[in-house]
């Protein structure tokens, strides 16, 4: 389903569009093609990438869908660090923030007398 909405916003506006019969075995088609290779909850966001980065005006190929997953994986696959690099299992958390920077405070409001909670800066004491 997600693909024939992402091939309906790419043919949005051009006459050429593929309609009935023609368009849903052009969905089956793509669909069969990105199946194994691209999520399915990413389907939408490697056809904006490959829409974005390309040179071509000729119609995108499902090919280039698949070229832009296989960038992308690469990509977030250098962005997290090695085995070794970084421990997550952190030591000693912040008991104020809880690692997040900010603690949070309960103040009472001097002309309305109601309880509100702000936030600020933690200095990690």
């Amino acid at each position: 389903m997600k693909v024939a909405e992402q091939l309906t916003k790419m043919f949005a506006g051009n006459p050429s569009r593929p309609e009935g019969v023609e368009f849903e075995l052009m969905v089956a088609t793509w669909t069969e093609a990105l199946q194994d290779v691209v999520p399915e909850h990413r389907v939408a966001e490697m056809f904006v990438h490959a829409r974005r980065n390309r040179n071509s005006s000729f119609l995108m190929d499902v090919s280039e869908v698949c070229a832009a997953w296989k960038t992308i994986k690469e990509t977030e696959r250098h962005a997290l660090p090695r085995i070794g690099q970084y421990d997550y299992r952190g030591s000693s958390v912040c008991p104020k923030c809880n690692g997040t920077g900010t603690y949070l405070f309960e103040k009472r409001h001097p002309v309305l007398g109601r309880d509100y909670t702000y936030g600020a800066a933690c200095n990690h004491e």
